[in-house]
């Protein structure tokens, strides 16, 4: 606070303030874009045509407080979803991750493919939604792949609560950022 008193000298801070605040944590929100591509050639997706409840994964990418990837189910997710083809987007939160409010696309434009979805993660977990059957997929016809490739891309706002420390509480309400 001395900085700003400095540039400040008529200013009187009143030093018995105290802080709304009961815990020794608060929290902060960070808006945090993300855009990802992910290239799959069909030879690893017919390798799970047949097979139930299995799925790929993309790389996984670094964000503002948590992990993210894509994952592709060509069969199903679970019992009553065999024969639909399921994407997510699955974050992987870290320790001072509080919740994620995700807003995002999955797009698929070979297939004119687009799906807006907005959801809130309080733990680590994928959420998507179907994208077409197993039978569509696979059809040259709906375009999903095309010369032996499906490309998905996700792109989104995730919008990070973190809890902060009293340290970087600290931090921030003195400006000291070095």
């Amino acid at each position: 606070m001395s900085a700003i008193l400095k540039f400040l000298p008529n200013l009187k801070f009143n030093k018995n303030l105290k802080s709304k605040r009961n815990t020794k944590s608060s929290k902060a929100t960070i808006n945090c874009p993300i855009a990802l591509q992910w290239i799959i050639s069909e030879e690893r997706l017919k390798a799970l045509k047949e097979k139930q409840n299995e799925f790929l994964e993309s790389e996984i990418f670094d964000g503002c407080g948590f992990k993210y990837s894509l994952t592709i189910y060509p069969n199903g997710d679970g019992k009553t979803k065999i024969g639909q083809t399921r994407i997510f987007l699955r974050l992987y939160l870290q320790q001072n991750a509080k919740k994620i409010d995700a807003e995002f696309c999955l797009t698929i434009e070979s297939a004119k493919y687009s799906n807006k979805m907005n959801h809130t993660f309080d733990k680590s977990k994928g959420w998507g939604i179907k994208c077409c059957s197993t039978e569509k997929l696979f059809d040259s016809k709906r375009k999903f792949i095309v010369d032996g490739i499906l490309t998905i891309r996700v792109e989104g706002v995730l919008k990070v609560t973190k809890l902060m420390k009293d340290e970087e509480e600290s931090a921030w309400n003195s400006r000291d950022f070095a």
